[in-house]
């Protein structure tokens, strides 16, 4: 089976992670491809994913806002004379591509993965004819996710399959740990506080009683005008010496192992892939209560949850989580659960029987 995986750009964020995940995993009897059309990527993620024989992984160096005929012309001239037999596209601005690469004669089967909350109610009139037209399976990453493309699109073929994570990357490492001088608290998301809300939990650090024992660390890329808002928030709260911004981080599983308290602050989520990452590594966590999180935290127990965006109640369990530490039975308890339900292994089976199906035209 030859299959083609599109995105747009290819940085540090949670669909590349999960595609990292399922090109280290996936079988080694298919070819998978990775296309990149904008010359936007991790260069470390690009190796990271292309070890094995079966895997390929074509850059066509778009620029942002470039001509769409000049993009038209590069995938001629990438995909000339190829022939796949699943084509899999992981975000909004590729479903205009289905169209063109039907029309090239690429693949006749389509599956379009819907990764977050939202995205489907902003699909415009031409890409839901697309999709209702060509698209041969939706993928939904959570059961709200599920459940607005049953809703935006009655009569198309959809499948639940939650996010899952490599174990074997997310050792837990109580080594690592230890400072006693500080209680160290992280996040890893893109900086976007509309949507990940860096911001709630810069506030909530102001306002907990052990603010002065608290290092809380960023992890993640954002525009300038994001870090210097989020950086300013700080200062103006007078805890710019508590928090620090690293930048993109590709060693995801080496920052977690130095924390103490993982906080998930968003304002909408599809899932929350760190998460996981943190759950796997024995740390406690803190999440929004909004869709996604919810749904993988409240059914397994498996952390706190706080009203979105409210700063005194996070403040409250992150002084709860130092006050009273969880035990090393609960963390591994936890951990146990989340592996069971969240492998990559698991991920990867799924998808494959959807490929299968899709391709025998067994789409039910």
């Amino acid at each position: 089976m030859k299959i083609l995986h599109i995105v747009y750009s290819f940085n540090n964020g949670g669909i590349e992670r999960l595609l990292c995940d399922i090109f280290q995993n996936w079988c080694e009897e298919d070819e998978i491809n990775l296309l990149v059309i904008n010359d936007d990527y991790n260069p470390f993620l690009i190796r990271e994913i292309s070890t094995k024989p079966n895997q390929n992984i074509m850059l066509l160096h778009r620029k942002k806002g470039s001509s769409k005929i000049m993009l038209l012309i590069k995938l001629l001239k990438s995909l000339r004379s190829k022939r796949f037999d699943i084509v899999h596209i992981h975000s909004l601005s590729t479903i205009k591509l289905i169209l063109s690469l039907k029309i090239m004669g690429v693949s006749d089967n389509f599956v379009y993965h819907v990764h977050d909350m939202g995205l489907v109610n902003r699909i415009s009139k031409f890409d839901q004819i697309v999709l209702n037209k060509y698209a041969n399976f939706f993928i939904a990453i959570s059961k709200p996710v599920y459940n607005e493309i049953k809703n935006k699109f009655l009569k198309k073929n959809i499948c639940l399959i939650y996010n899952g994570i490599d174990f074997k990357r997310f050792e837990p490492n109580y080594s690592s740990k230890g400072n006693n001088n500080y209680i160290l608290i992280g996040n890893v998301a893109r900086l976007n506080h509309e949507k990940k809300g860096q911001d709630v939990l810069i506030e909530a650090i102001s306002k907990t009683k052990n603010k002065s024992k608290i290092k809380c660390f960023f992890a993640g890329g954002g525009e300038k005008k994001e870090f210097d808002f989020l950086s300013n928030l700080a200062k103006k709260l007078k805890v710019d010496e508590q928090i620090e911004f690293l930048g993109n981080v590709n060693d995801v599983s080496g920052f977690l192992k130095t924390l103490d308290i993982f906080v998930l602050s968003s304002r909408f989520e599809g899932f929350g892939i760190s998460l996981l990452e943190a759950i796997s590594m024995e740390i406690p966590v803190i999440a929004s209560n909004i869709d996604g999180p919810k749904e993988l935290i409240e059914n397994q127990d498996l952390g706190l949850l706080f009203d979105s965006e409210d700063s005194n109640e996070l403040a409250r369990m992150i002084d709860e989580l130092i006050e009273k530490p969880l035990s090393k039975e609960k963390l591994m308890q936890r951990r146990e659960k989340i592996n069971k339900l969240y492998s990559i292994e698991k991920v990867n089976q799924k998808l494959r029987n959807v490929y299968l199906n899709v391709i025998k035209g067994d789409e039910q």
